[in-house]
């Protein structure tokens, strides 16, 4: 949803992702600010962070951290993962959506194209991207007219192929567990190597998951681990009452604690708020066309010209006063010199000589 943009911040020379959504409808603008929202609650590596929201040109917009890595969708075309980098890479996944259920905040639409990846020391890492149908806990919903007017009753917002068969009926009555139907799907993939529901149409999809209809991981991935045949069918259990019920839990089936050495507060990263004043360049994704975009935080106006330029101007007048102050300063001096020169002391020559 929306218009992503790279840019790079003038003066910090750091790269960020802009998020714009032109000629939004109430409801769209609606949803990306609801966004910007939950998302600013979330600080770990395993999720893209928000570093501001704004408007541009009467447009919401958001300035993100930028991943500049592939989806994890097109990164597994073509490719087989060994079982220890798909686990962890989905240890990590796991985490970031354990993340966002401990701040109140649900995705609802996890699955391979929402989930980037970066490139650091230690290989891909994950980052799970685009909460634009996210959503906070029942209880922890900011204004709960709002959440029912963006997501109607009986509305089935989601990927099919990733959806929780009860998000389908209702988006509104999903709790943490459908993200866990999602992550079993996610976890599926990159076991097995292809989609737990690989039906063609929505409606398949959703009716196999529903009644539990999928090759078991044990016929495709006969060489994974036990625990991981055992974590994907909890996950993908259509009834959430016996689902597993959070990331914790599901953690520790894979034989993994939920410790997490990665968090935000240890996490070295360039990734920077910018000052009230923030000059913009870049090019929109897949383009060559220059952008440039001036602006401040949120509702003020575009300045002219950088302020900074200002205290430039001020310093060269100040200068400008002190040099000729001391020009004023010599001047004065030197017609002093030349006045005592001619004091009384000064005798004519042909006095001299008539004497």
């Amino acid at each position: 949803m929306g218009q992503v943009y790279r840019v790079r911040h003038r003066e910090l020379g750091t790269a960020f992702a802009l998020k714009v959504l032109p000629l939004a409808s109430s409801i769209q603008r609606a949803r990306l600010l609801r966004e910007g929202r939950l998302q600013a609650r979330l600080q770990h590596r395993n999720v893209v962070r928000l570093i501001e929201r704004f408007e541009l040109d009467g447009d919401p917009a958001m300035i993100l951290e930028l991943v500049d890595g592939p989806g994890l969708d097109t990164w597994l075309e073509g490719r087989q993962l060994s079982m220890p980098e798909a686990e962890t890479l989905f240890r990590q996944i796991v985490r970031g959506v354990g993340h966002a259920h401990e701040h109140g905040v649900l995705h609802r639409d996890l699955k391979p194209s929402n989930i980037l990846l970066a490139r650091t020391k230690e290989g891909w890492s994950p980052k799970i991207a685009d909460f634009g149908i996210s959503a906070a806990r029942a209880n922890e919903i900011d204004d709960e007219s709002d959440e029912e007017s963006l997501t109607g009753e009986g509305s089935g917002l989601g990927s099919p192929a990733y959806m929780a068969p009860e998000q389908a009926i209702s988006a509104r009555a999903v709790d943490r567990r459908a993200d866990l139907f999602s992550l079993g799907c996610v976890l599926y993939e990159l076991v097995c190597g292809r989609r737990a529901f690989p039906q063609q149409t929505p409606l398949a999809v959703l009716k196999a998951a529903s009644q539990g209809d999928v090759v078991p991981s044990r016929e495709l991935a006969p060489q994974a681990p036990e625990r991981i045949h055992r974590a994907i069918e909890r996950c993908l259990t259509p009834s959430r009452e016996v689902r597993i019920g959070s990331c914790k839990e599901l953690l520790a089936i894979m034989g993994t604690d939920d410790q997490d050495p990665t968090s935000a507060d240890q996490e070295d990263t360039d990734v920077r708020a910018g000052p009230d004043e923030t000059v913009l360049y870049g090019q929109r994704a897949g383009s060559h066309a220059p952008t440039v975009l001036y602006g401040q935080s949120a509702g003020s106006a575009i300045p002219p010209e950088p302020t900074r330029l200002l205290g430039s101007r001020l310093v060269l007048v100040v200068l400008g006063l002190v040099v000729a102050a001391l020009l004023a300063a010599i001047l004065i001096l030197g017609s002093q010199s030349g006045e005592s020169d001619g004091d009384g002391s000064y005798v004519p020559l042909e006095d001299v000589l008539g004497e």
